[in-house]
Formats: structure tokens, C-alpha cells, sequence
């Protein structure tokens, strides 16, 4: 599965790759926030991992679908 990552650090990108066993997933790594200026980063990902700071308001939800 596709998975893209917003407001990414470089110790979240270690640990993520590390648990990935065997590239079972294919991680994308953006160190901008998600938003909905930055959602359209999203190409063919299947799935969209946010932290904190991220904006997950119902615009940025329109642009992601």
C-alpha cells in the first residue's frame, strides 16, 4: 500500500522505514503540513498518515478525495 505522511521529521522517517518490514508499504515522506493547499502532494496513495499540527478541516478532506 501506498502511504504518503505530512509534517514528517527526520526521526519519524527512521522509525517508520524501520518498522516497514521487507518495503511491505511504499512511504512517502512530505515535510510540509497537510492542509488544503498541500493535499494535492497526494498522487496514488492509498492512505494519508497526519500528526498533530496537520489540517484535516473539511476543505482539505474535499481535496483529498
Amino acid at each position: 500500500m501506498k502511504i504518503a505522511f505530512f509534517s514528517t521529521k527526520s526521526y519519524d522517517v527512521d522509525y517508520f522505514e524501520k518498522f516497514n518490514v521487507d518495503s511491505e508499504h511504499e512511504l512517502h515522506f512530505f515535510k510540509t503540513q497537510l492542509n488544503e493547499r498541500t493535499a494535492n502532494l497526494i498522487e496514488d496513495e492509498k492512505a494519508v498518515c497526519v500528526f498533530v499540527n496537520d489540517d484535516l478541516s473539511a476543505e482539505t478532506k474535499k481535496v483529498l478525495n
